[in-house]
């Protein structure tokens, strides 16, 4: 094909050959090239990627730091005292009203014995006690004037209830003690309520007459229970000698010696 002329048509073999371009050759693109020619970049004018690395780490430390400062105030860092203010804690205060109410009692008007009984007893003395333990709602039958085993039984409850010694005998102190819970003065009579004396010389057990039965109104009196004051030194007296010796610190033997005399002397209320 040398020396042949093209007539301006190209040969087949010309298609496939690369067209030559006039001129110097391209020089390849740079990074710099990209970020000229990116879209965005031309929309937002200079791009994030377009910055300076100390810009772009300038940007960064100020990010770092405002995330720190809102860190610090959420954790109140920057509250007075570096702690949390506590709302103060008031106790409810509720208001207490207390309402006295006053109840009137009326106290039972009744009178007293102005002398020791016992069981077995009786007279108007009798029935002037059981008349009291009516009215403090001890005895629930009528004064008869015999003190019996209701009227025993009365005298014994309320002892339990005064705090004395429950024996049933209404002696100085459980009279005392009746005398206190009524309205009355005690009826006035020859002697003062509730006296006795003391005997007058030694006793023992199997003696009788009147100077026995001193001695047993005296124990019934004190609060010790001899029994029937029938002038008989027997074993109901023995018993009440014997309580009324150990309570004051003697040997429980059961005979008005010098020394239980003299005891029994120093705790008479007459003479």
């Amino acid at each position: 094909m040398t020396g042949r002329e093209h007539d301006g048509e190209p040969e087949p073999d010309d298609w496939f050959a690369e067209p030559e371009r006039v001129g110097r050759r391209p020089r390849p693109r740079t990074e710099e090239d990209w970020i000229e020619t990116e879209p965005a970049d031309r929309e937002l004018g200079v791009g994030f990627r377009g910055l300076r690395p100390e810009a772009k780490l300038g940007l960064a430390v100020a990010a770092l730091v405002i995330v720190l400062l809102i860190g610090l105030a959420a954790g109140g860092v920057f509250s007075s005292g570096g702690k949390k203010a506590t709302p103060p804690t008031t106790a409810p205060t509720t208001a207490t009203t207390t309402q006295s109410t006053q109840s009137t009692t009326t106290t039972p008007t009744f009178s007293v014995p102005s002398t020791p009984l016992t069981p077995n007893d009786t007279g108007t003395d009798v029935k002037t006690l059981q008349q009291a333990l009516i009215a403090l709602g001890y005895l629930k039958t009528k004064a008869d004037g015999f003190y019996g085993p209701k009227t025993t039984a009365a005298v014994t409850k309320f002892q339990q209830a005064a705090g004395l010694k429950a024996d049933g005998i209404a002696g100085s102190k459980t009279l005392a003690a009746l005398s206190a819970r009524s309205g009355s003065t005690p009826p006035s009579s020859g002697t003062n309520p509730a006296t006795f004396d003391a005997p007058t010389t030694t006793l023992k057990p199997g003696d009788t007459g009147s100077q026995v039965e001193t001695l047993q109104r005296e124990l019934a009196g004190l609060g010790y229970a001899p029994g029937t004051i029938d002038g008989n030194y027997g074993s109901g007296t023995v018993t009440a000698v014997k309580a009324f010796q150990t309570a004051v610190g003697l040997t429980p033997d059961g005979v008005v010696g010098p020394r239980t005399l003299q005891a029994l002397k120093s705790r008479a209320t007459s003479g």
